[in-house]
């Protein structure tokens, strides 16, 4: 997820899937992500110097799903714009795995639609 909130408080998610694919090349932004992850889970720390290229986590293809959702961590705001792009990128098997370890479990349980309704960019 990249998660972003303007001056006026609104805010907007954009889901990126990531696929663990034999003999992927990382995109720039998974390659600093693992370089640096901390020696062990939870344990936070700052890096000084590094930069994610955030550009590198997006398809080539941007068709996407829109919804009107909530924050998918605690306490799970209503009001957010969700922007689910419709193509993965390709991520190495090596690299889905050491990010798993640092992030098991980390998905949220499905939610009911309700009465949202999920619109297609195509």
């Amino acid at each position: 997820h990249l998660a972003h909130k303007n001056d006026k408080g609104k805010s907007v998610g954009v889901a990126v899937m990531l696929n663990a694919t034999d003999g992927a090349t990382d995109p720039a932004a998974v390659d600093t992500l693992v370089k640096n992850l901390p020696g062990k889970a939870g344990e936070p720390q700052k890096k000084e110097g590094v930069t994610l290229d955030i550009g590198s986590l997006l398809p080539k293809d941007l068709n996407y799903y829109s919804y009107d959702g909530s924050l998918t961590w605690p306490p799970c705001t209503e009001g957010v714009k969700w922007i689910v792009l419709k193509a993965p990128v390709a991520i190495s098997k090596g690299s889905s795995e050491k990010l798993g370890k640092q992030h098991p479990n980390s998905n949220r349980p499905v939610q009911p639609l309700g009465d949202r309704k999920v619109l297609s960019s195509n």
